[in-house]
């Protein structure tokens, strides 16, 4: 039964042995294939079949983890978009808040067409996740590092309905915990949104090195305007072991803006990057922070992966 399907099982063996390996450790692939084939070779002839294919198996399904996450609305019909709506978009969905969001086609959406994309509505004079915007997180299958990509645009296409006000959340990487409101992390938690903040972009992380109970505001140098669509690319590399090494970089229509490889995510192997956090919100707790108009911002082309775009370039 083994020469039949020898030349397969090695070729399928030695890629799916190679993914494995680059999924568990940095630089996995750049181990030679004659070494992955002599691997698979040397088990081909001395495992029971059986156990080959369950090997097979295996091996698949670590690759099959590794899968790109994409989500762009495009096969969402418009019309509120409800929970279980959510769940056909986002595998992994553990929970979420979607009384104030919709999908809309048209001029309002990203791209020309049938192009269609995520609203999310910020009642005037309302602050906070029970009366602002949407929140919503996604579990993500543990890894030391993932890329998050996506559009955003604050207001419409006419540039109106939006006041930036004092600033608000919006969505990030996160990991165990995934603290925030106020929740200093102590080792098993952290997270890595974003904010506006009077009409500029920050990182507002959540980290063991952090100065108050709240997070710390890392400025990327970079205002928002009305009307425009923004890609914003963040990578996290969690730190090793307790050491000061986690990597937070931070790319804004293609333009690096942040480049940190001093930061002390997590205590020990605890916390992994597992979450994504969408969060999107005015505040701040007070009513000071609140919109003065009925706002709305909209989200796109959702893409989280271990591997940089192809079109960024790591420093």
């Amino acid at each position: 039964m083994k020469a039949p399907i020898e030349g397969v099982w090695c070729r399928l063996s030695t890629k799916s042995l190679k993914k494995a390996l680059a999924i568990a450790f940095h630089g996995g692939d750049c181990i030679p294939d004659g070494f992955l084939s002599a691997v698979v070779r040397f088990f081909f002839n001395s495992i029971p079949q059986t156990v080959l294919l369950l090997l097979a198996g295996a091996a698949f399904s670590i690759h099959a983890g590794a899968k790109s996450l994409l989500v762009d609305f495009d096969g969402t019909q418009p019309g509120a978009y409800t929970k279980d709506r959510a769940r056909g978009d986002w595998p992994g969905l553990r929970w979420g808040h979607f009384d104030r969001t919709a999908i809309v086609a048209g001029a309002n959406a990203l791209g020309a067409g049938n192009g269609r994309s995520l609203k999310v509505f910020y009642p005037k004079g309302q602050v906070g996740s029970a009366r602002s915007g949407c929140q919503f997180q996604v579990g993500l299958t543990p890894r030391p590092e993932y890329f998050l990509d996506y559009r955003v645009r604050f207001g419409d296409a006419d540039r109106n309905r939006w006041d930036f006000g004092r600033g608000g959340k919006l969505p990030g990487l996160a990991g165990g915990a995934a603290n925030t409101g106020g929740k200093k992390p102590t080792g098993d938690g952290w997270s890595a949104r974003y904010m506006w903040r009077s009409g500029k972009l920050v990182v507002y992380l959540y980290h063991l090195g952090q100065k108050g109970t709240n997070g710390d505001a890392l400025s990327l140098s970079q205002s928002l305007v009305v009307g425009k669509w923004y890609r914003l690319t963040q990578r996290v590399r969690v730190n090793n072991d307790s050491a000061a090494d986690g990597v937070l970089q931070v790319w804004v229509d293609g333009k690096l803006k942040l480049d940190r490889r001093d930061i002390r995510f997590r205590k020990g192997n605890l916390a992994p990057v597992d979450v994504f956090y969408f969060s999107t919100f005015f505040g701040g707790s007070s009513k000071s922070w609140a919109p003065k108009i009925d706002s709305e911002a909209y989200f796109d082309q959702f893409l989280i992966q271990h591997t940089a775009p192809r079109d960024i370039q790591l420093p």
